[in-house]
């Protein structure tokens, strides 16, 4: 739905609010799909990651977290799990 060229958000009659919005980052410019159920995010397109400090880590165990990490994101829980240990 659209008013003025802004896409509106689609509110349902649980609260629950479905919307897109665009990456705030420059470089990237994104575009963000979101569910929004009670104050939190339920789910979105690209999937949320998990913040990882990358400091003082080696290389071969940083692209491992990294790769996890998105299967974490994905819901691929036992990927992730197995990735980790």
């Amino acid at each position: 739905m659209t008013q003025g060229g802004v896409v509106q958000d689609m509110v349902l009659s649980d609260n629950s609010v479905f919307g897109e919005r665009r990456c705030p980052n420059p470089a990237y410019k994104t575009l963000l799909f979101f569910a929004w159920q009670n104050g939190q995010v339920v789910d979105s397109h690209p999937s949320l990651c998990i913040d990882f400090d990358a400091t003082n880590v080696p290389s071969s165990v940083v692209s491992a977290l990294q790769e996890a990490i998105t299967c974490h994101s994905s819901g691929c829980f036992i990927a992730a799990a197995i990735m980790v240990r």
